[in-house]
């Protein structure tokens, strides 16, 4: 989508290098790439089954590593 123009935002989520605990999380989740976990406020994502703290920081430094974390709860 143009709110994310970024490629690796739309890439499958599984070719990112995510660990394979959030990488497994997010595509039974139904989030098969990052932009559609941005589309998510990070508390609603701590509400899904199985989503903990320790993903959202692996999610959220992955971004930030990235010069990405503008689109985190913007």
């Amino acid at each position: 989508s143009s709110r994310f123009p970024e490629p690796i935002l739309h890439q499958p989520i599984q070719s990112l290098g995510l660990s394979y605990e959030l990488t497994n999380l997010a595509l039974d989740l139904g989030f098969f790439c990052l932009a559609d976990l941005l589309k998510m406020n990070t508390r609603v994502l701590l509400k899904f089954p199985g989503f903990t703290p320790t993903h959202l920081y692996e999610y959220i430094n992955f971004l930030e590593e990235r010069h990405l974390g503008k689109y985190i709860d913007p």
